[in-house]
């Protein structure tokens, strides 16, 4: 069952997020400030989660235009269950409850290309291609 996420979720979201991690072989996650971000975002933001997985958004002003906005952050669940469509489905209809203008989903380049249909079919369209240049040094935090 998805729900709304609460503080006492935060370990569980961080292990799902290291889960994803191992999947697709990104840096290792520091779950200090990990948990610091998640509960800025349970608080000011857009999680759910359930026991296969988790989304967490933001909602933000965009600068250019009078246009409010779903950004997600992250969304990952693991196995079958149709958990991923109900976490989806989830997160638009909280989008639709706070008026903004669009939600903005990202994928990793080498995500399963059905995450791609799914969001296609759901109505999203491909709007942006971004790059990584990964430099090799810690970024300072003010966390």
């Amino acid at each position: 069952m998805v729900r709304r996420a609460l503080v006492s979720d935060v370990d569980h979201i961080l292990d799902i997020a290291e889960v994803f991690n191992d999947d697709y072989g990104l840096p290792e996650i520091n779950r200090e400030r990990a948990r610091i971000t998640l509960l800025g975002f349970i608080k000011h933001g857009v999680v759910f989660c359930s026991d296969a997985g988790a989304i967490v958004g933001m909602t933000y002003a965009d600068p250019f235009r009078d246009r409010t906005l779903l950004l997600e952050i992250g969304w990952y669940a693991d196995g079958g269950g149709m958990t991923g469509v109900k976490l989806l489905n989830t997160f638009i209809k909280e989008a639709k409850k706070l008026e903004v203008d669009a939600v903005i989903m990202s994928t990793l380049s080498n995500s399963d290309l059905r995450i791609g249909k799914l969001l296609e079919r759901q109505g999203f369209s491909v709007s942006e291609t971004s790059y990584t240049l990964e430099l090799g040094g810690h970024i300072k935090c003010l966390l």
